[in-house]
């Protein structure tokens, strides 16, 4: 079967569709959301009551505001993952003529962070978030009701299957998006097009950033312990943050190691095809290493932030110099995969090298 060039090819029709399933999905979660609160609402006063009595009035008052909002929320991920698949829809069925190695980065790095919207949207539903908050406000010290009796014994397993369901659309769209067909649809470059190779090169350097980040931490445990005075609560706290910093270094090392052998295949662009599920998979990586990133500066391993139980001592005494060397060497990271991802995006596709785009495309 073939298709002209003035109409896309199956896989390429197939991806927009799917890409576009977030508008009718998002409008069944809130549908899903909505009347289960309702339903909730409606139950709650029956509940069976296990802890703080005292509390019902005041939890009562405040269930349907606050789940409401967080649905309110939930539909907002939603509108704005539609504004972006939207777009990245309208990209692949259009084609493009600069950049056509930026659409599957593109796919990557947005499929990702919507699938892992789909999974804050299914653990952080308005029902039970509502209980995991304790009120919200405060002013409960802990949720009075057994809300799994309230909760309508549908919910769950309906949002379950929507999300799966748009979950098992995204991922499909994205194995699409970086298939041979759809980069021969959607190349548009001239044989001039494509970046330096230092812009790419920069999204290799993820190792050494890791390394640095490593180096950092341990060096600032050993000061920290060495100050605090190295007693045996130091010790253990020193260990906590010591176990704590290797696990970043490790997810952060094997993402690095990752994009690093991503770059250096989509560079090469070979086998026919190979290139762009390199583009795809690099995509998505960087979402997951940006995520990774930003937890280990959020929960920055000796932080009194982190170590609020702290009782030893240890974590005032870190340097002075670790939080700052923490942030630049991070956000150095962070920077420099962004620039490299931007310098695979300008290269031609691996589908483009191997001739123009001809009248007719074998579906």
């Amino acid at each position: 079967m073939t298709e002209t060039a003035s109409v896309p090819p199956w896989q390429v029709r197939c991806a927009v569709v799917l890409l576009w399933s977030v508008v009718p999905i998002g409008l069944v979660v809130g549908v899903i959301n909505v009347v289960a609160v309702a339903a909730t609402d409606a139950a709650l006063p029956y509940a069976p009551v296990v802890v703080n009595a005292e509390d019902v009035p005041e939890a009562l008052r405040q269930f349907a505001g606050v789940a409401l909002e967080r649905a309110a929320l939930i539909a907002l991920g939603f509108a704005a993952a539609a504004l972006l698949l939207g777009t990245l829809a309208s990209l692949v069925r259009r084609g493009v003529r600069r950049r056509p190695a930026a659409l599957p980065l593109l796919a990557g790095v947005i499929g990702t962070a919507y699938l892992l919207g789909l999974t804050v949207a299914y653990f952080g539903d308005p029902i039970s978030s509502f209980e995991r908050v304790q009120g919200a406000d405060a002013l409960l010290s802990e949720v009075p009701f057994d809300m799994d009796a309230a909760t309508p014994p549908w919910f769950a397993p309906a949002l379950a299957v929507t999300l799966t369901a748009a979950a098992t659309a995204q991922i499909t769209a994205m194995v699409l998006i970086a298939g041979r067909t759809t980069t021969i649809w959607v190349r548009r470059p001239t044989p001039e097009e494509g970046t330096s190779a230092r812009a790419a090169v920069l999204a290799q350097l993820g190792p050494a950033f890791v390394a640095v980040y490593a180096l950092v931490g341990y060096a600032a445990i050993w000061v920290a312990g060495d100050a605090a005075g190295g007693g045996w609560s130091v010790r253990m706290t020193a260990g906590s943050a010591n176990t704590a910093t290797t696990v970043f270094t490790t997810i952060l090392g094997l993402l690095a190691l990752l994009l690093t052998w991503c770059a250096r295949r989509a560079r090469r662009g070979t086998p026919a095809g190979a290139g762009s599920g390199a583009l795809t998979s690099a995509g998505v990586l960087t979402a997951l290493y940006l995520l990774a990133l930003y937890a280990a500066w959020r929960f920055n391993a000796i932080s009194p932030y982190v170590l609020s139980d702290d009782q030893s001592g240890f974590s005032e005494a870190r340097p002075w110099w670790q939080p700052p060397a923490l942030t630049l060497t991070l956000a150095l990271a962070a920077l420099a995969q962004v620039a490299g991802l931007a310098g695979l995006s300008g290269r031609p596709t691996p589908a483009a090298s191997t001739g123009r785009r001809t009248g007719r495309l074998r579906s």
